[in-house]
């Protein structure tokens, strides 16, 4: 009895935070941000790309589309995670994309409402040795709605 009693707590507890999840829509940091983003083009050291990005935050706050312009073609990231305050935590799987292969990653991005800005941080799980440092941030501008 007792442990049924412990059970629909635990069940409440999680439909209630789960039913209270924040909205990125909610706090007003969803939407469309552009900016650019460094890519590596080659297996040599020094050469980088700065590529035209997007990123676009759901208004569920629980995904995001990262796309980079590739010299041959795009390059689009699929992110899924949660917001935690201000702070969406997530992560996107490794895939071979016409922009060329994206390591699977996890990423934390900051907004700043006031500024109109989302910081990107993104750090790969399992860095090829020849590439880069991964250990960069990138600020992005929210567009202005039309």
């Amino acid at each position: 009895m007792l442990s049924a009693r412990l059970l629909f707590i635990a069940l409440s507890f999680l439909f209630v935070r789960a039913a209270n999840a924040e909205r990125a829509d909610a706090v007003g940091i969803d939407g469309v941000y552009r900016g650019t983003i460094g890519m590596q083009l080659s297996n040599k050291k020094g050469k980088e790309y700065s590529a035209p990005a997007k990123f676009v935050f759901m208004p569920d706050g629980k995904g995001a589309l990262l796309t980079a312009q590739h010299p041959e073609g795009v390059l689009t990231v699929v992110m899924r995670g949660e917001l935690r305050g201000r702070v969406f935590v997530a992560t996107s799987e490794g895939r071979l994309d016409y922009g060329g292969y994206h390591q699977a990653m996890k990423w934390d991005i900051s907004f700043d409402q006031k500024a109109g800005t989302a910081t990107l941080h993104g750090k790969v799980m399992n860095l090829p040795k020849w590439a880069h440092d991964d250990d960069l941030r990138y600020t992005f501008r929210k567009e202005r709605k039309r």
